[in-house]
């Protein structure tokens, strides 16, 4: 923003101005009314001189040196006058002339007009509340003319000077404004140009809105205009399919029953190819000693490793299909957490300091009625060259004798190829009703050791058509609340996410069932590795 422009140089110096001719007037006048004063009073001594010699004079003042020189500047003097009297008249009238400017004048009147001058020009000092003196401008009685017009030329010169340099300010002022104002004056109308570029701009977008709008208006009544024959023509087709599908519905139970039919005629010539994968053994035990050890056909050349495990099954009778019915292997979770949960009750089976604790299995239990053909499981502890390993009994199911010759299998080991594995949810190994991300973790290492792949699913989305097996971990259980806890919005919370888990699970198994997928819930996972009595260590 731009300074102010001064507004009141030019003014201050007119004031001054007239201030000191004033001043200069009145001083002048002082000066004369004490001249003419000094001078008057002079003459009337005089006069009253030469009348007094006048009334005395006798030959001796003839001679008066007094006398003569008044008589000399009588002969010299411009006033043309005949005697000293005279002169002293002419001087005073002359006196009275320079004081008020016109002839004629008495000297008594002009001593009043140069008192009231100097009384005049000393009230308008008063009311400006100025002093001679503030100006370096002073007169008395005692001051001569000369000195006191030297003064006054001197006071004159600097009040001209002052006078000056004001004016100067003001010019260098005035010319500093006129370029603020040309700068302002600029930039002003370089916005204004801006702004009607703007402006310009806007009206030619807005005339190539309005033309675009025009467009989409026109392109919006084809459309509508469009959309309403196809809307027909789908109308029509819709019909159409609807009658099909009236006759084609009519058509489907009888076609239902005879592909029950054909199924059930076929089914005892076809094989379930899961079946064929499951049941297919995957070497025998060529030896048994008798001292807690068994040597089985599997080596080196077989791509095995010690730690693995196998479920040894009997020779006559092979391997049971996914789907035999295994008396408590579907529902293993919940009746191996109700009875861990009355183990707990036991003082004797609790922790340490007396803090319940999950109770373990010893190498010897089993958990179901297993048909007879299910005898125990066997751990790899030594991998022998070629075709052989010897391998430690885990466990023996009770009332059979594990023999030479029965059949051995781990349902993720294929000498020939690699299964791929899905897995959903978390395990719970120790049958405490707590799933844990470390047994999860424990049974995608153990496909992947005995070597599967594996593919943790997130939901049913992921789940791929060519996946050989699914393993299902711990369904997740919905809360039931009580009237209390129902108006607790956490556990209200709680309930919902469980709910959802739940949904994701059964989805989990919907896809799988479609996909005709081979499942196994956590226990059956386990007793067909030969894993179930080792997943406590």
């Amino acid at each position: 923003m731009p300074p102010p422009l001064p507004t009141q140089q030019g003014s201050r110096a007119g004031l001054i101005t007239a201030i000191v001719i004033f001043v200069i007037l009145w001083l002048v006048s002082t000066v004369v009314y004490f001249q003419e004063r000094g001078l008057r009073q002079q003459a009337e001594n005089n006069e009253k001189a030469v009348v007094d010699k006048m009334k005395g004079i006798g030959p001796a003042d003839q001679t008066d040196p007094n006398l003569t020189a008044a008589r000399e500047e009588m002969k010299e003097s411009p006033l043309n006058v005949d005697n000293a009297f005279d002169l002293e008249r002419k001087k005073k009238e002359f006196l009275a002339k320079v004081i008020t400017g016109q002839a004629g004048i008495p000297a008594d009147d002009a001593k009043k007009f140069g008192e009231g001058a100097i009384n005049k020009s000393q009230a308008t000092l008063k009311a400006a509340n100025l002093q001679p003196g503030d100006l370096g401008l002073s007169a008395t009685q005692n001051d001569s003319l000369a000195s006191t017009l030297e003064k006054f030329a001197d006071a004159v010169v600097k009040l001209d000077a002052e006078k000056r340099a004001a004016l100067a300010a003001t010019t260098a002022s005035e010319a500093k404004n006129a370029a603020l104002l040309a700068q302002h004056k600029t930039a002003l109308d370089s916005k204004v140009a801006e702004v009607k570029a703007l402006q310009d701009q806007l009206a030619a977008r807005q005339a190539d809105l309005d033309a675009v709008i025009a467009k989409q208006a026109t392109a919006m009544t084809d459309v509508n205009t469009n959309t309403s024959n196809q809307i027909k023509q789908l109308t029509d087709r819709a019909t159409a399919a609807e009658q099909l599908v009236v006759a084609a519905n009519a058509q489907v139970p009888p076609l239902v029953a005879e592909i029950a039919r054909l199924k059930t005629a076929l089914k005892p010539y076809r094989l379930d190819p899961r079946d064929n994968t499951v049941r297919l053994a995957d070497g025998v035990l060529t030896r048994v000693p008798g001292d807690g050890t068994c040597y089985i056909n599997l080596g080196s050349s077989d791509a095995i490793a010690a730690g693995m495990t196998f479920e040894v099954f009997d020779k006559d009778r092979g391997i049971p299909p996914l789907n035999a019915n295994i008396e408590g292997l579907d529902d293993e979770t919940a009746r191996r957490t109700k009875e861990a949960n009355d183990k707990l009750t036991s003082v004797q089976q609790r922790g340490p300091a007396g803090v319940p604790g999950a109770v373990g299995s010893t190498a010897t239990e089993r958990y179901d009625r297993l048909p007879d053909t299910f005898k125990g499981s066997i751990e790899v502890i030594s991998v022998g060259p070629g075709h052989t390993s010897q391998c430690r009994i885990v466990s023996v199911q009770k009332g059979v004798v594990i023999r030479e010759g029965d059949i051995i299998a781990n349902l993720v080991y294929n000498k020939a190829v690699k299964f791929r594995f899905a897995t959903f949810g978390d395990f719970d190994l120790d049958y405490n009703g707590v799933p844990s991300a470390p047994d999860t973790a424990t049974v995608r290492r153990l496909i992947v050791q005995w070597g599967g792949t594996v593919t943790p699913l997130n939901t049913p989305q992921e789940l791929e058509p060519n996946t050989d097996f699914l393993v299902m971990g711990h369904r997740p259980t919905v809360p039931v609340l009580s009237p209390e806890d129902a108006a607790d919005a956490v556990r209200m919370k709680q309930v919902e996410d469980a709910k959802t888990a739940a949904a994701q699970y059964d989805a989990v198994l919907d896809k799988a069932k479609e996909y005709s997928i081979p499942v196994l819930n956590q226990t059956r996972f386990l007793y067909y590795t030969g894993y179930f009595d080792l997943r406590s260590r």
